[in-house]
Formats: C-alpha cells, structure tokens, sequence
C-alpha cells in the first residue's frame, strides 16, 4: 500500500480534515480529479439530498471566486462601460 503521508496533498488533506473536526461533520466528500480529467468521488455519510448541498456549496465558492477575478469587468458592465467588440 502506498505511503499516503508522502503524497503532494497529504499535509492539505490533514489540516482540511484537523479544520472540519471541531464542527463535527454528520457527513464528508472528497472528489479528485485524474490525470486523465476524470473524476472519482468519495462520500461519508452523504445521501443524495447532502451531496445536493455539497454541490451547492460548492457552486457558491466558485461563483464568489469567478466575480472576485472578474470585478473589474463586472464593474465596467455595471456601468456600461464594456467593449463593445469583446466576446459574450
């Protein structure tokens, strides 16, 4: 079996996992991407209607990411100031 405290993530992993254990989780998920781009999922204690919330979670970290990257843009759009030429 492999050493796991030797691989890139492994001191990620332990402090993301050392961070959720004072909020005693009642369910986790742990998704990795391959090489290859495929996906595999890893779930504890999770039913369909927590990996929903999972997912929602989720999907609000990367909205707010996406518009800290783009507040500029969206700033100029706002106040209608967007090229005209530039792509949808």
């Amino acid at each position: 079996m492999t050493d796991i405290t030797r691989e890139p993530y492994a001191e990620w992993l332990e402090a993301a996992l050392r961070d959720m254990v004072p909020l005693k989780p009642k369910s986790i998920a742990l998704i990795a991407v391959t090489p290859d781009g495929s996906t595999a999922t890893a779930y504890f204690n999770a039913d369909s209607a927590l990996r929903c919330t999972m997912v929602r979670s989720m999907v609000e970290d990367l909205l707010v990411d996406w518009i800290r990257v783009n507040a500029d843009l969206i700033g100029e759009i706002l106040r209608g100031e967007e090229d005209e030429e530039a792509d949808p």
